[in-house]
């Protein structure tokens, strides 16, 4: 709620949709990969590989367009 004194004893109030400023990078195309990476994640779950894979799969993935 927002709440303004215009001048002395005259109040103006108002609804308001408030976002902090450290949700601010949450924009709809942002929600729109979290959401994708959520879903992907549940149907692909962690796995155990030893550092040289890890290492091998980032060299893999860095070299993607």
């Amino acid at each position: 709620m927002l709440v303004e004194e215009r001048e002395p004893g005259v109040w103006h109030i108002r609804t308001a949709r408030v976002v902090p400023d450290n949700e601010r990078w949450l924009t709809p195309e942002a929600r729109e990969k979290i959401v994708w990476a959520v879903a992907w994640a549940e149907q692909n779950p962690g796995r155990t590989t030893t550092p040289e894979e890890f290492e091998a799969l980032v060299q893999k993935l860095q070299a993607l367009p």
